[in-house]
Order: structure tokens, then sequence, then C-alpha cells
């Protein structure tokens, strides 16, 4: 099957997944991700939407492995990095998340929601820090 075929149908996957999604079946929805990532494994928008649907299904560790792989295909997409940032501080991974936002931040000094996250997550760390 040629590229541009591949894509086509990892779309139509794509499709099924946000019509699951719509009606709050994540798990479904995860499935035809995962067929869209089959065809195209560096549609890094594929693996997003993947991951997303992982934190909504509660699979937080399985998002934060998806987020990750988001982030080695794409280093320079920041939407990446952030939600790696947002996933790995819902899993408690705060140094992690930490690291993830100040990179998002050296790339993109006037990043607003990485800025916002990192303060948020500084504050908790010094927080942590005096108990």
């Amino acid at each position: 099957m040629d590229a541009y075929t591949r894509g086509k149908i990892a779309n139509l996957h794509a499709a099924v997944a946000d019509g699951y999604l719509s009606i709050r079946r994540p798990g479904d929805a995860s499935s035809e991700y995962r067929r869209a990532l089959t065809l195209c494994p560096t549609f890094v928008d594929l693996r997003l939407r993947l991951a997303h649907a992982l934190r909504e299904a509660n699979d937080v560790e399985g998002a934060v492995a998806e987020f990750r792989i988001a982030v080695q295909h794409a280093p320079a997409y920041l939407p990446a990095r952030v939600a790696l940032g947002t996933a790995l501080y819902s899993g408690g991974k705060l140094e992690e998340a930490i690291q993830q936002w100040e990179e998002v931040l050296r790339m993109d000094p006037q990043h607003r929601m990485a800025g916002m996250y990192l303060k948020m997550a500084r504050a908790q760390a010094q927080k942590k820090a005096r108990s």
C-alpha cells in the first residue's frame, strides 16, 4: 500500500475514533487510533489523540508512553511536550513534568500554558519540600 493510501485509511480510522470519543467510549477510540497508527506510526497528531483517549480512559501510564513517543517523533512539537508534562504531573511525576515544561519554555519563552503549568508545579514542589 502506498503512503497516500495508508494515510487516507489511517485518517478514516481516526474519524471513527473521534466518533467513539464523542459518545464517551475512549476504549473503542483507543483501538481505532491504534489501527490508524499501525498504518502511519509517525503521525504525531494521531499519537496525541490516542494518548488523550487513554487519559480519558484513566490509563495515565499508557497516555504517558504515547506522549513520550510523540515527543520522540517530533521533539520540537510543543503541544506534545505540554501534554506529556500534564500527563506526568497527573501521574505524580512532578520533576519530569517540570523538565518538559522548562524545555517548552526554552524553545518558546512566551508559551503561556507551559508557563502557567510550570509555575503551578514549582509551587507544589516547594510545598512538598517544606513538609
